[in-house]
């Protein structure tokens, strides 16, 4: 089992270790001026569970893709596949 999880603010998911990772990813993202959001100083970053099905836009080989690029589909998985496919990172967003 993996040490790593999807962290969502709503907009953006990442895969990371814990709450505090997740925002060190985002960071490491969007740059060292990203705020979470928060709530009376406790960080409002929700862990999805392993097993929940996760929606993204992929290219034929699975990998994230563009919206509506030529071959590209929504694909549903756990977010346990979507883990063990990218490892710790940045993994999507609605924005894009």
């Amino acid at each position: 089992m993996s040490d790593l999880h999807v962290f969502t603010d709503d907009t953006d998911c990442v895969i990371a270790r814990d709450v505090h990772d997740a925002v060190a990813v985002m960071r490491e993202t969007y740059g060292e001026g990203y705020e979470p959001p928060n709530h009376d100083g406790v960080i409002e970053l929700e862990q999805l569970a392993d097993d929940a099905e996760l929606t993204i836009w992929a290219d034929p080989n699975g990998d994230v893709g563009e919206p509506h690029a030529d071959g590209n589909a929504l694909l549903t998985q756990p977010c346990s596949a979507w883990i063990a496919k990218r490892g710790r990172g940045f993994l999507c967003s609605t924005e894009y």
